[in-house]
This record gives C-alpha cells, structure tokens and sequence, in this order.
C-alpha cells in the first residue's frame, strides 16, 4: 500500500470560507463545496423523515433515534 489519497470531497474547512490562495484548491483530485455537501435531494428527503421520526418517538415518551446534543 502506498498511502495515497485517491480523492477527497470536502465541504468543512479551519478557515471559511476556504482562503483563495489555499492548496487545496491546486489539487485535482480534491473536489470542494462551500458547505452544501450534504443538500442533495436525497439527503434533504431523509433528514426530513429522521425529524419526523424523531419527533413521533419523542411524543411517545420513546428517546430520538439521534441527538444533536446533551440530552436533558
């Protein structure tokens, strides 16, 4: 094994936005979003259905299946 990243999507960075001068941005095997990796129509689709899910449960006196936070 030669320890080479084949690519890379980003869409989180230290500094944002990313500095135009940042070598990432040299790179062609790096593919770079300004934090909407994650708006596709299928991802939007299924954090609305993990919400709703989460909130029949909560309702229910059940825990959310996921927690962005300390619970209470």
């Amino acid at each position: 094994m030669n320890k080479t990243i084949a690519g890379a999507g980003l869409d989180v960075f230290e500094t944002e936005p990313l500095p135009e001068d940042s070598p990432l941005r040299r790179l062609d095997n790096v593919v770079l979003t300004s934090h909407i990796g994650a708006h596709t129509r299928e991802a939007q689709n299924k954090m609305g259905c993990i919400a709703a899910q989460n909130l029949i449960r909560v309702l229910q006196g059940e825990e959310p299946l996921f927690v962005a936070g300390p619970t209470v």
